[in-house]
């Protein structure tokens, strides 16, 4: 591999602007996968809420916990 290094010679400003748009290309990749988790938690959440509404004797004491404030989740227990 050494004797590969000259025909693959990079100046130090071209391996510069490659390392920067790889960390660019990476960050919109980041971004771009927690908006989708963040959407497909919201879709599920919602989901749940529905059938915990929809199902008669369901507990519904957790619908919306998401979006209680967090002194206010403390009274609610879990069964068991």
């Amino acid at each position: 591999m050494a004797g590969e290094w000259p025909l693959f010679y990079w100046s130090d400003t071209w391996q510069l602007i490659i390392n920067a748009s790889s960390n660019i290309v990476a960050m919109l990749m980041l971004f771009l996968i927690q908006n989708t988790q963040n959407r497909d938690t919201a879709a599920l959440q919602l989901k749940v809420d529905e059938l915990l509404r929809a199902v008669q004797g369901a507990q519904n004491a957790f619908i919306n916990s998401d979006v209680q404030p967090a002194s206010g989740s403390s009274s609610v227990r879990l069964p068991g």
